[in-house]
């Protein structure tokens, strides 16, 4: 996704509450991971008023070692609603239409329990102190 990429408020929060329910599934299987919203504020003058802008929600998952393994962001196109996941390094994403969420918790608890890329060695957060 790009950086510059907003959506509705509603729909914001709407996307936040299924990343949610996938967390709390996620939890259960002992994976690791957080739910992010992002809200730029541009704060306004008298001539000009305040706006916020939001981003749409995010569900950042996390290996055993604290690195970031996958982030998932739901997408909503014309055939349904889906979860996508989007693999950290080189790997190829793929797609899950929510009503099938068991493909995705198992999806991502495979990358929540691989060892990270070799291109990543040394990137991941707390395994080295970087965060």
């Amino acid at each position: 996704m790009s950086g510059d990429e907003t959506v509705s408020e509603k729909r914001a929060a709407g996307d936040a509450e299924l990343l949610a329910a996938l967390r709390r599934r996620l939890y259960a299987e002992g994976v690791r991971s957080r739910v992010f919203q992002r809200v730029r504020l541009a704060i306004g003058t008298e001539e000009i008023p305040a706006q916020r802008r939001h981003h749409p929600a995010e569900l950042i998952v996390y290996g055993h070692d604290g690195g970031v393994r996958a982030r998932v962001t739901v997408r909503a196109k014309l055939w349904g609603t889906a979860f996508l996941v989007t693999p950290a390094g080189d790997a190829p994403g793929s797609q899950f239409p929510v009503s099938r969420i068991s493909g995705v918790i198992r999806r991502l608890g495979l990358l929540a329990g691989d060892e990270p890329s070799p291109h990543l060695a040394g990137k991941s957060c707390r395994a080295n102190g970087s965060w």
